[in-house]
């Protein structure tokens, strides 16, 4: 059997929604990369908590637990934000099924594009960085660039697939594809700012990311 864990990033969200899920999955191994000023002392019973700065989205959750893991990581991993349902990025019975998936999956809310519509009625957006003037920049100021810093002569895309909210089901062998170093990396690009546009760039990309047989920069 194929083991499991469901990585969580959280900030200040309740989290006691998820407490009649995991009942239902009691083989899941939780953990929670939690960058709440003050952690809730009851998380500690259900989940692996480990408190992280509150910078880089829950991109930097996602690249610490695989940091951290790189050499034992779960045969599927679960990511996904804390808020997930609250922002309404899927549904609850969209996520109970993303829970038995053994591919790599995208969990999100299907509708119909604004921009496209694509067979499995995901989301997609036209590769023009409209909310990069928003966002604090550092190492990258364009989607392409950011592929660029990752990548030797990576696609450009004139769409993106892409899952808002960055919340997947992968299998580890797609994760390590990539070096531990370039997750570190990944890492120290998002990280400069709570609001960094190179997390949204990294929510944009990790389809690509893990999906794609791209070569990694050294």
């Amino acid at each position: 059997m194929l083991s499991k864990s469901l990585v969580i990033s959280n900030y200040n969200n309740d989290l006691k929604w998820l407490y009649p899920i995991l009942n239902k999955n009691p083989k899941l191994t939780c953990y929670l990369y939690d960058k709440s000023e003050v952690i809730n002392t009851e998380y500690l019973q259900t989940f692996k908590v480990k408190q992280i700065p509150n910078v880089g989205y829950n991109i930097l959750s996602y690249c610490t637990h695989i940091i951290d893991n790189y050499n034992s990581l779960d045969d599927i991993i679960i990511f996904i934000k804390g808020n997930l349902i609250e922002r309404a990025h899927t549904t609850l019975e969209n996520f109970e099924k993303a829970l038995n998936l053994n591919t790599f999956f995208l969990i999100e809310r299907y509708h119909e594009s604004t921009h496209l519509t694509v067979n499995d009625n995901g989301y997609v957006e036209p590769n023009n960085n409209w909310y990069a003037p928003y966002h604090p920049s550092k190492y990258a100021s364009t989607y392409n660039d950011f592929l660029n810093l990752l990548f030797e002569s990576p696609h450009h895309p004139q769409y993106i697939r892409f899952a808002p909210g960055a919340n997947f089901v992968v299998p580890k062998w797609n994760i390590l594809k990539y070096s531990k170093s370039f997750y570190e990396r990944l890492a120290e690009i998002v990280s400069h700012d709570k609001l960094s546009l190179e997390s949204h760039f990294a929510e944009r990309a990790f389809y690509s990311i893990w999906t794609c047989d791209y070569k990694e920069k050294t």
